[in-house]
């Protein structure tokens, strides 16, 4: 019997380890969200400050980082997004100020939905 619900026990321990806090669905459209981002904030490096484009890199990584273990912070999608908002506005190119204005935006929406 002990062997039995040890062999039931382990069969199970890869649907416990999967997050609680989203459906494959959810979880992929974080992870779009943040390559995204991330590739905007690439593309933006040629037209923002640097400075201001590394920071913002690693704060989505961070978040990315903490959505893959289901972990959801507010103050840290609100630095995300703050630090995306700012490289918008000191954007010189019009193409990175779109993109990166849709990439808030996506944020806000998850902000809104997990945070």
């Amino acid at each position: 019997m002990k062997l039995l619900t040890i062999l039931a026990l382990a069969a199970m321990m890869p649907l416990l380890a999967q997050s609680p806090f989203y459906s494959e669905q959810e979880y992929q459209f974080g992870h779009v969200i943040f390559g995204d981002a991330l590739s905007h904030l690439q593309s933006a490096e040629s037209s923002a400050p640097s400075n201001l484009v590394v920071s913002a890199q690693a704060e989505v990584r961070d978040l990315a980082r903490n959505w893959e273990n289901g972990v959801y912070g507010r103050s840290q999608i609100d630095n995300a997004i703050a630090s995306l908002e700012t490289i918008t506005d000191r954007s010189v190119s019009l193409r990175d100020q779109a993109n990166l204005g849709a990439d808030v935006s996506h944020l806000l929406d998850l902000r809104r939905m997990y945070y």
